[in-house]
């Protein structure tokens, strides 16, 4: 493939540099880390003045990665029996606040130090316990912090190509307060705009997905690069209770294991956390979760209506009031999940998400 040219030259070049911004020493590189991350927010040219094309529509594009491209374990499981969805590593603007002020790109803050630490020691458990989770896939939100939390998990998997996944249905809430805090003029020129549209200014998902994650590969050394899904995209403005209802669905797409032949990993959002315990408990409030927290979701057997392990009392089956669930579900109400057959395989507080009933 000849070198880019003109501004993907540029581009190429601001990239080269990131790399070693974004992790500097954390990973043993040689570039000391600044907190610092006004590079980082140059990477890709952030509003031009033609919205660039949708990545979700560039999948139609014979070069990027398509849903027919994943690939399958060869053994294992033919469908998600475990599912584990974590909030990201610690970010950017929780340790500098004042950093969406003048951010080029504030939608999108990287991880901070401290979240880069955390993102490895999170990776160095989860792959201590693969023998028994047996994630065979990682599916990550499009945004930056959770990019690299998701990186530092699949290099320590040592997953194959196919298996790294980016969502869009399990990015962020598009509310303006929480995308652009405080910058209504960046506001006004994307409003009415879905987020994959303008997320990466003019550049395509696909492509910035390859060129910015295969540098950061010579650090975290995943070996492989992230594949965007064909999947829906949060409009902007979102309400709150929208991005509930879009988290949901797209959990219960992964959950219902039609693409996905293995177990998964999810790194997202804290209210997409939330929204997992509450395909479980509809009524359940949720008021901690932290950076690198989780819940685990596990597949029951037929006849969910059994109880969970003993020991464990907030571990329900999915739909345990009806014992005919697995025969003849009835219609989900207003915010309850249509994930029949799951249970919730852990406790408050137990893997740093709490809530109580």
């Amino acid at each position: 493939m000849p070198p880019p040219s003109g501004p993907l030259a540029q581009a190429y070049e601001q990239l080269q540099w990131l790399a070693g911004a974004v992790y500097g020493t954390c990973c043993g590189g040689t570039r000391s880390h600044s907190t610092d991350t006004s590079a980082l927010e140059d990477f890709i040219p952030l509003l031009s003045s033609e919205p660039g094309p949708s990545p979700v529509k560039a999948l139609d594009a014979p070069h990027v990665q398509t849903s027919s491209l994943v690939t399958h374990p060869t053994s294992g499981p033919s469908r998600p029996e475990t599912v584990l969805v974590m909030r990201h590593a610690h970010r950017e603007d929780e340790e500098n606040e004042a950093w969406s002020d003048t951010a080029t790109r504030p939608w999108d803050p990287a991880l901070s130090t401290h979240g880069r630490a955390q993102a490895m020691e999170a990776a160095q458990q989860l792959a201590a316990a693969q023998d028994q989770l047996r994630i065979e896939y990682v599916v990550t939100s499009p945004f930056l912090r959770c990019l690299q939390t998701s990186a530092e998990v699949v290099a320590k998997l040592m997953l194959p190509q196919g298996r790294w996944l980016v969502d869009f249905g399990m990015g962020e809430i598009g509310e303006p307060r929480l995308l652009m805090p405080s910058r209504p003029e960046l506001e006004r020129k994307v409003l009415g705009q879905p987020i994959d549209t303008w997320m990466w200014g003019s550049t395509s998902g696909g492509d910035a997905l390859r060129r910015f994650m295969s540098l950061e590969s010579d650090i975290s050394r995943p070996g492989i690069t992230p594949q965007l899904l064909n999947r829906p995209c949060a409009a902007f403005p979102e309400s709150h209770e929208s991005a509930m209802g879009r988290y949901r669905d797209e959990l219960e797409w992964i959950l219902d294991g039609g693409l996905l032949k293995g177990n998964v990993l999810v790194v997202t959002h804290g209210e997409a956390v939330r929204a997992a315990v509450n395909m479980h408990s509809r009524d359940a409030t949720v008021y901690e979760v932290k950076h690198c927290a989780f819940v685990r979701l596990e597949r029951g057997a037929a006849g969910a209506g059994a109880q969970a392990d003993a020991g464990h009392g907030d571990e329900l089956m999915f739909g345990e009031e009806d014992e005919l669930l697995s025969i003849m579900p009835p219609k989900p109400q207003s915010g309850q999940s249509k994930a029949g057959g799951w249970r919730l395989a852990c406790s408050s507080g137990e893997t740093g998400v709490s809530w109580f009933s």
